[in-house]
């Protein structure tokens, strides 16, 4: 028998049972409490009952039923922070409670309910047919992000067709071998790196060290005397060559000049889109805000208080200084309250669930007695967790160990629309309507105020309005410096696993190999056994030390013939032979370098362990390699995994006002982030910096960091950087769809075994809402993908049309999974959406850096007219920049003439990018400095600057809008309407712990 009482009969509700008896009897009261959706956030509201307009909704309005503006409230007291009508009476079970004492199975019927009442966009008929601005029910910041990813993928899909002439070019070429796979093929074929050379023979201008003369390229004549070999001569070429594009035959370097010009009609495309963006979306908010009315159409939020104010003081001033007021909440500093709140939130919801799995079990006969014992311990446990988050909330609600309470701000309700727009026009915004702020407009006489538009209140981050612009801008700066750590230690991880991967890797001349060496190669094979023997004892006498060594053998008998097997052409076979017969046993010049080769070129095919008993002393380097390269991937993976947690966790401790500041900041840094390592982080690995491997040496890292050897875009770069970059390019989006995929699988199965498993009713609710529409998230996605492939597609032009491709699916599944699978998000507001759109027109500057430096490799002579324009300017700043210090002057060692990039960048090929370069940085200097000043003049001067004063809308009565259900969102600012912060309000009844539940 159990020691807690014997086991009890089974539940009055069969188990399994899920019919209307149970649901009417043991349902946790009904379908809400209080008409609130449990564990429904803010997105659910309470019903209320209407009695005229100046009716009482669920306690929110201070005027009686009359319509007066009469206020019923105690203007002399403060309520403090609870009161007794918030008694949590049900969360500890009381054994002597007969109803309380069974097993109550959760319904999943109400779980259904519950969903739907949270989720009223699964409602939606054709979730991929849905509009954007048909979403604005759910919120402004809904409605900004679905029109900005319709935008992307409709840009893109233009864009797309803009860079075909551009793709097909350079596929034309011959930059590049050609690969025997199509895929690679095709991906390398498609780059400015496959261009190939634009003249006959160039000679003349700097070298790679800048300091001589430059290699003669391709069949230049012999260079006269006077040309000395330390002295930089003037660069000269030779006759055009041809681009042969279908029948057509164009001389390449008008044709790259003329795609020089083409290509700015893509940026030109881009950018006009980028610029505007931002004006469509204020204009869409302007649309969407007038056709939707919100408590933010009547309330403002005040500052500049005195600490010891309160909400009927301020209710009483407003009332008779503005109109009728509908409700005043005082936000205090109870950030310790709060963030206590979480905790017991927690604890509770723990402590129901070992409570209810104590009672499933008790009531089970198929549980044994041990385990009962074990449930009713981890319950006690659980209880006791939630008694001591009681104890420091009842400690700090009595004022113990707290600080002294203060106001922070307020947030005031008006009942009609003219008063929420007067109050305006009476405290001005700007630092000369507060300095002059007339007395009898100042609270106490004395406290000028400030008062501008209320955020949403689910905006409002309530635990975190009391640390103030220097604190929570110093909390920002550390966990951006901790970001910065945690990107690099992942680059000096994955850069280490890569030196590895090269360090084991053997360098080998293919075309050396192929002429002095006489084994098949379209697969790579060697037939015959004497060859094989000579190559492999010559190997071997090498690494002894012994490369004279006599290795004359018998000749082997010729194998027996395997059917099936790919037939030697004749010639291979017969030079094979003849070298066996003509060897005398003495090793050769390439007989040991011959074993390497063959053995190299099945790494490089991927075919070495078919020969891995021939082939054994290269079989641990190959084997290096692939466990670094795997390595290196999975590093890669796991951050982008660890990444999106991480940055949201981090986020909080910057102590953001709103959600949409917090989210604002999760976006950027998970934009950089993902940019740095999809992108920057391949070229940093593979770029030569001479200057950081010099001062690396003698350090722990040395030879791990900046150990590449790509000093230019040559052709190289796009083999091994540019492929990699498409490859990760096409992965990241595909990726991203699987784990959206998975996400709808996951939710499928979570509510699967939640119906099975789940103990109560908040379980089994919980798994019923849906996934998290995370905005902040989606919109660094989306930035990444477009900067990346903006930043590379001057060299990568199959970019585009991927990303084309992956902005299209992406649209549909995000609609998809917003009107089908995920939860409603918060009701933010625009920063989010407005931020992401300003950030758009930066990426023309990656785009045409890159465009300069990936054509300027290809060497032409100077643009006459643009030289003359911006020629000096740029010259002079270049001068300017080698009188920088090191390692500025030099760019960390990549460049010891700056000098050489004003003469790139004013090339006939790649002028227009830079003229282009020069004017957008101008517009976005002017738009930045404009901005700026606009604010400083909107606070000296609103009445002519301030651009985002409230107009009238023809809102009604705020009664009215609730009565009509015209209101959308949340009616209150009333914290204790947050369920989140309700434990913060709940008067905690002491009682003594007897060890029981």
């Amino acid at each position: 028998m159990s020691l807690y009482g014997g086991r009890r009969p089974r539940s009055r509700v069969a188990w399994g049972d899920r019919g209307d008896d149970a649901r009417s009897e043991y349902s946790y009261g009904g379908r809400s409490r209080g008409g609130y959706s449990r564990g429904g956030g803010n997105q659910v509201y309470p019903e209320s009952t209407y009695g005229g307009y100046g009716a009482s909704y669920a306690g929110y309005s201070n005027y009686g039923g009359d319509g007066a503006s009469t206020y019923h409230g105690n203007y002399g007291e403060d309520d403090g922070y609870w009161e007794d009508e918030y008694w949590d009476e049900g969360t500890y079970w009381d054994p002597d409670a007969d109803d309380e004492d069974y097993y109550q199975p959760p319904v999943i019927e109400l779980a259904l309910e519950h969903a739907e009442e949270v989720n009223p966009q699964h409602k939606v008929k054709s979730a991929l047919n849905v509009h954007p601005t048909d979403l604005n029910k759910y919120g402004i910041s809904v409605v900004l992000y679905f029109t900005f990813m319709k935008f992307l993928a409709f840009s893109f899909m233009w864009l797309a067709v803009l860079c075909i002439p551009a793709i097909l070019i350079n596929m034309g070429g011959d930059g590049l071998e050609k690969q025997a796979d199509p895929t690679v093929q095709f991906i390398e074929g498609s780059t400015l790196g496959n261009f190939g050379r634009i003249y006959e023979w160039e000679r003349g201008g700097l070298g790679d060290n800048e300091t001589h003369t430059a290699p003669s390229i391709g069949l230049a004549p012999p260079a006269p005397a006077s040309y000395p070999n330390d002295t930089a001569h003037p660069w000269e070429h030779g006759p055009t060559r041809s681009h042969n594009f279908f029948s057509f035959s164009q001389p390449k370097d008008e044709l790259m000049v003329g795609m020089s010009y083409f290509n700015m009609v893509f940026l030109a495309m881009f950018a006009l889109s980028a610029f505007l963006i931002p004006g469509v979306q204020r204009k869409l908010i302007k649309e969407v805000d007038a056709n939707m009315c919100t408590i933010e159409d009547y309330s403002v939020i005040i500052t500049d208080l005195p600490d010891d104010v309160k909400d009927q003081e301020l209710h009483k001033f407003f009332d008779k200084k503005v109109g009728k007021v509908q409700n005043v909440v005082v936000a205090t500093n109870n950030a310790e309250l709060l963030t206590l709140a979480f905790e017991r939130q927690k604890a509770k919801e723990l402590f129901h669930i070992q409570v209810a799995k104590y009672k499933k079990g008790r009531e089970d006969p198929d549980v044994s007695d041990k385990k009962v014992e074990w449930l009713h311990e981890e319950a006690v446990k659980a209880k006791k967790g939630l008694r001591a988050c009681d104890s420091a909330i009842r400690a700090l609600q009595n004022d113990r160990g707290g600080d002294a309470k203060r106001a922070i701000c307020a947030f005031v309700t008006f009942q009609e629309e003219e008063h929420f727009l007067d109050v305006f026009d009476m405290y001005r915004p700007g630092i000369f309507a507060w300095l002059w702020r007339p007395v009898d407009l100042r609270l106490r006489k004395k406290h000028r105020l400030r008062v501008k538009q209320a955020p949403p209140p689910a905006d409002i981050r309530w635990e975190n309005l009391q640390f103030n612009w220097a604190q929570r801008s110093f909390r920002q700066f550390n966990i951006s410096l901790l970001t910065g750590v945690v990107l690099g230690l992942a680059f000096i991880s994955i850069a280490a696993v890569q030196m590895m991967a090269a360090n084991a890797a053997t360098p080998y001349d293919t075309e050396e190999c192929r002429l002095n060496c006489h084994y098949g190669t379209d697969p790579v094979t060697m037939e015959n056994e004497d060859l094989r023997n000579i190559y492999l004892k010559c190997y071997e006498a090498e690494q002894e030390g012994d490369p004279k060594r006599d290795i004359t053998q018998t000749s082997s008998p010729p194998p027996p013939p395997a059917y099936g097997r790919r037939l030697m052409a004749q010639d291979l076979v017969s030079l094979q032979a003849n070298y066996v017969a003509g060897h005398n046993g003495t090793c050769g010049a390439f007989d040991s370098f011959c074993y390497a080769c063959y053995c190299l070129e099945h790494i490089s095919a991927g075919s070495v362990l078919d020969e891995s008993e021939y082939c054994q002393p290269y079989i641990f380097g190959y084997t290096m390699q692939v466990v670094a390269q795997s390595v290196a991937s999975v590093i890669v993976v796991v951050l982008n995994l660890l990444l999106k947690p991480l940055l949201i966790f981090l986020v909080k401790f910057e102590k953001h006002h709103s959600a949409s500041g917090e989210q604002m900041s999760v976006m950027s840094k998970l934009f950089l982030a993902q940019f740095f390592n999809t992108a920057i982080l391949l070229v940093v690995l593979n770029g030569s910096f001479p200057w950081l491997r010099a001062q690396l040496e003698g350090t722990p890292v040395e030879g791990l960091l900046f150990q590449g050897e790509m000093e230019d875009f040559v052709p190289a770069w796009y083999n091994e950087v540019g492929y990699a970059l498409v490859i990760s390019m096409v992965a990241t989006p595909a990726s991203q769809r699987i784990q959206t995929i998975l996400r709808l699988f996951k939710f499928k199965i979570g509510k699967f075994f939640a119906s099975r498993n789940a103990v109560t009713q908040d379980q089994l609710n919980r798994a019923f809402e849906g996934m998290d529409f995370n905005l902040a998230v989606n919109y660094g996605e989306l930035l990444n993908i477009l900067f990346v492939t903006l930043t590379f597609s001057p060299g990568l032009p199959i970019l585009v049309p991927l990303t084309s491709f992956a902005y299209m699916v992406r649209y549909g599944f995000d609609k998809y999974e917003f009107a089908r699978v995920s939860k409603m998000p918060p009701w933010y507001s625009t920063i989010l959406g407005m931020g992401v759109a300003h950030l758009m027109a930066y990426a023309c500057l990656g785009y045409l850096i890159l465009a300069i430096w990936a054509n300027s490799y290809y060497t032409m002579a100077p643009h006459p007219m643009i030289e003359r324009l911006i020629g000096s300017a740029l010259y002079g700043f270049c001068d300017a920049w080698e009188s920088l210090p090191e390692p500025l002057a030099s760019m960390f060692g990549t460049l010891s003439n700056p000098s050489e990039m004003a003469r790139r960048a004013l090339q006939k090929n790649t002028a227009i990018y830079t003229m282009t370069l020069f004017v957008i940085v101008v517009i976005l200097f002017l738009r930045g400095l404009f901005s700026t000043i606009r604010s400083i003049l909107a606070e000296i001067y609103p009445e002519y600057f301030q651009t985002d004063k409230r107009q009238a809308e023809g809102n009604p009565t705020f009664d009215l809008a609730i009565a009509g259900s015209q209101l959308l969102g949340a009616r209150t600012y009333s914290i204790r309407d947050a369920p989140q912060y309700q434990a913060a309000f709940e008067r905690i009844v002491w009682e003594q712990d007897d060890g029981k539940l």
